[in-house]
């Protein structure tokens, strides 16, 4: 239920994987995330890079679970919706 509340900085590369989960919101945040929605197969449904706080968003509702990134990693890692990630090897 607190995800990255508290959290001053995450650091680029490094996240959290909230599963299951389908929507997430970043009131209270001190920092932007990347967040990432993935359906059941890992397939990215939905990309929101930089996302600043008191926000809310959700993915589809095909959406299983989500990634939350430090700001940055999708500059420097690109997903776009279609993509797979394999979380077995994560």
């Amino acid at each position: 239920m607190v995800g990255l509340l508290g959290h001053r900085h995450l650091p680029v590369g490094d996240g959290l994987l909230l599963a299951p989960a389908w929507s997430i919101h970043t009131w209270f945040m001190r920092m932007p995330i990347d967040v990432v929605f993935l359906d059941a197969d890992g397939v990215v449904l939905r990309v929101f890079p930089d996302l600043p706080a008191w926000r809310l968003v959700s993915g589809t509702r095909r959406a299983r679970t989500v990634l939350e990134f430090g700001a940055g990693t999708l500059a420097v890692t690109p997903l776009v919706p279609g993509d797979r990630v394999d979380l077995e090897r994560v």
